[in-house]
């Protein structure tokens, strides 16, 4: 799956739920670079299955924390 399939897929099952792909270099660690995801505005539970997603489409998963009001 390419990134412009995973967002296409993100924003027809969650229309609400913004998601950046960005790019990050890992030179300073010899490495090269990485795709990192950051999800916004997204529900409990929703997370899971769009890192899922993500990790099909070669991109680092969110891993920030979050608080849901109950």
């Amino acid at each position: 799956m390419s990134t412009h399939e995973f967002r296409a897929k993100v924003k027809a099952t969650y229309p609400h739920v913004t998601v950046k792909v960005t790019t990050v270099s890992f030179q300073d660690l010899a490495r090269g670079d990485a795709k990192c995801l950051t999800v916004e505005h997204d529900k409990q539970g929703e997370l899971k299955q769009i890192n899922q997603w993500a990790k099909d489409a070669g991109i680092l998963p969110d891993k920030n924390i979050r608080c849901f009001s109950g």
